[in-house]
């Protein structure tokens, strides 16, 4: 079916696909979702051209993803406004596969509820959230990346005694 993507029915199937995927996970990284699509049809593994052509069938105007990552959102959802997070299960996501602003909507959240945090205990929350049991430099930088992102859009706030707060 992928091999026939210039046919219209087997583009529309993919196309069909693809929006089930972004209806389901969004914000969904480019990736997953071109993964997800293939397998759907059978394929476990696919080839960066291949990836291209599955990607290439998305649908258009989609918003695009105010940290510039490759991340899917579904039409009509202004991601700056959207507050969601999805907590892993047994599904853990690479860390780059969780957007910036997942990583602040839960950041802000936890921060609220524990009427603020150090910078440690906000990371391995953060991460505890999405199921990972320990910190790494590459983890800690995705949500140090986020804790920019939720100051610089107004979300948090660091006291003068180096307390994340949310506003």
């Amino acid at each position: 079916m992928l091999d026939r993507l210039t046919d219209q029915d087997a583009t529309q199937q993919l196309w069909q696909v693809l929006v089930t995927g972004i209806e389901a996970e969004a914000p969904i990284h480019v990736d997953r979702l071109t993964r997800l699509a293939a397998g759907s049809f059978g394929l476990t593994r696919l080839t960066a051209d291949r990836r291209a052509a599955v990607a290439a069938c998305l649908p258009s105007g989609l918003p695009a993803d105010p940290d510039g990552d490759p991340f899917v959102w579904p039409p009509g959802v202004d991601p700056l406004d959207w507050r969601g997070f999805r907590r892993s299960n047994d599904d853990v996501r690479p860390v780059d596969q969780i957007s910036i602003t997942e990583l602040v909507n839960t950041a802000v959240a936890l921060c609220r509820t524990a009427a603020g945090m150090t910078d440690d205990q906000l990371r391995l929350s953060v991460l505890r959230v999405f199921g990972f049991a320990r910190r790494t430099q590459e983890r800690d930088a995705r949500v140090d990346r986020a804790v920019t992102a939720a100051t610089r859009r107004g979300r948090l706030t660091r006291a003068a005694d180096g307390i994340w707060q949310a506003v």
